[in-house]
């Protein structure tokens, strides 16, 4: 209602963290809260009324008040409180309460923060496919690890217990044994695969038998349930 909030792409700003901007200050100016692209913002951090240039980074716990500009490739430390109007060079490091000027970043470091960017990014891209799931897909991949499930064996050795390995667990190179899957409304393994496959779906007297060949992640499965 302020003012406005701008945020670049492949930015990412964790829990609890809050950004504002500045409704009335010292200096009377309004002040807008400008993100850039690629920019990791740690958890609790506060962010009002300030730029933060590309590729920066701002740890957990950090303030950054009214009209202060971090410039790319610079590092905000984790609890940094961040005077007004401060402005922090590219490729620094400033920490403590206030804010001072602690090192110079290596060039190591300046490619971390770009890094880090990069790997936030591609966790959000795991995220939404996870959650992106329908139930029956949630409920095929819960049966299989349910199927293929085994306890280590140094587990079982404390206990002093010996098991044989199940003929169903010992695969053929690049096959998948058969396994049994309950068929709801006699469709819907080829569509949770998700992935090239043909199904011929055969009556028994009161079951169904469903035969699926499918190629998934260029591993051949063979399925058949009953």
């Amino acid at each position: 209602d302020v003012n406005s909030i701008s945020i670049g792409s492949g930015t990412n700003i964790q829990d609890n963290s809050l950004v504002h901007v500045a409704k009335s200050n010292l200096s009377g100016k309004v002040l807008p809260t400008i993100i850039g692209s690629n920019v990791t913002v740690g958890h609790s951090a506060v962010l009002h009324g300030c730029t933060v240039e590309d590729e920066a980074f701002v740890g957990m716990g950090a303030t950054l008040l009214d009209g202060v500009y971090v410039e790319k490739h610079a590092m905000v430390a984790a609890g940094a409180l961040v005077r007004q109007n401060t402005r922090i060079p590219c490729g620094e490091v400033w920490g403590g309460n206030p804010a001072k000027f602690l090192r110079k970043l290596t060039e190591e470091e300046m490619a971390f923060i770009s890094q880090s960017a990069l790997n936030y990014s591609n966790l959000a891209q795991v995220h939404a496919a996870e959650n992106g799931k329908s139930f029956d897909e949630i409920e095929f991949e819960k049966m299989l690890r349910k199927k293929f499930a085994r306890r280590d064996e140094e587990y079982d050795s404390m206990l002093g217990v010996v098991r044989e390995t199940p003929p169903e667990l010992i695969l053929p190179d690049n096959r998948m044994a058969a396994f049994s899957v309950p068929i709801i409304l006699g469709y819907g393994l080829a569509e949770i695969l998700k992935v090239e496959s043909w199904c011929r779906l055969r009556h028994f007297g009161y079951g169904y038998r469903l035969l699926v060949v499918a190629k998934l992640a260029k591993t051949n499965w063979m399925c058949n349930s009953s």
